[in-house]
């Protein structure tokens, strides 16, 4: 599976890289630039031409960061959840006394046969 996605990955990044390969020398060569014009109510507001190879990487860095801002509620969410279930979690565990299955008056220890029950 592994491969799978590796083969796609480089199949993609060579599609992408001949797209680009065919498309910056148009914006290059030509001097491609938008603007933006509001003429309402009798004002007349206008921004200087902004070049095209320029607005790309904005609006992509743009969409980046609108699309982190929407995922930000369902982290948050995500970890709030992780520590409830932790908190969960340790509450399930039995304490450490009660690990161990010995007689009263008994320690885990005196019964294991240590180092010293070796000689």
């Amino acid at each position: 599976m592994r491969g799978i996605k590796l083969i796609f990955f480089f199949l993609a990044a060579i599609i992408v890289f001949i797209l680009l390969w065919q498309n910056v020398p148009p914006l290059l060569d030509n001097k491609i630039t938008l603007g933006f014009r509001l003429g309402y109510l009798g004002v007349d507001l206008a921004t200087r031409p902004i070049p095209v190879l320029f607005l790309i990487p904005l609006f992509f860095f743009v969409g980046l960061l609108i699309m982190y801002l929407a995922n930000w509620g369902s982290l948050f969410r995500l970890r709030r959840q992780v520590r409830r279930l932790e908190k969960e979690l340790r509450n399930l565990r039995p304490p450490a006394a009660e690990m161990y299955d010995t007689a009263p008056g008994q320690t885990p220890a005196s019964d294991q046969g240590g180092p010293e029950d070796n000689r």
